[in-house]
């Protein structure tokens, strides 16, 4: 019965919301099941990359479970004692991991900042 229920919100999704990416679609019905399981939330679709260790879907931010980063704007110290942009760099190589394809994130609980924290994948790497 359950299937059916998605079958018959996704056949809905495609002709009632021809605006909205099939991302878009998959993420919404992925919240859906999540809200009639026990399971944790799950998300697929395209992510914006905002440092090395934590990337967004909208509103919701997601921290990579395992994964500590310096912040997009650090900077760190070379062993010559120079300064150098460690930040930056572990952001553009999360980027590269991720090039622009789509994540599947499954959450594990929330940080103390609100995000959630989640075991992601792109291109079967995780990430």
């Amino acid at each position: 019965m359950q299937k059916l229920f998605f079958i018959f919100l996704t056949l809905i999704l495609n002709f009632c919301v021809p605006s909205a990416s099939i991302s878009e679609k998959i993420l919404f019905i992925s919240e859906i099941e999540n809200k009639n399981s026990k399971s944790h939330p799950k998300l697929i679709g395209k992510v914006l990359v905002t440092d090395g260790d934590t990337i967004k879907k909208g509103q919701l931010k997601i921290r990579l479970h395992g994964v500590d980063a310096p912040e997009s704007d650090q900077t760190c110290k070379t062993a010559e004692n120079k300064d150098y942009a460690c930040g930056q760099k572990s952001t553009l190589f999360l980027k590269s991991l991720i090039n622009n394809k789509n994540v599947y994130c499954e959450g594990k609980n929330k940080d103390r900042y609100g995000r959630l924290i989640a075991i992601c994948y792109a291109n079967k790497i995780n990430l």
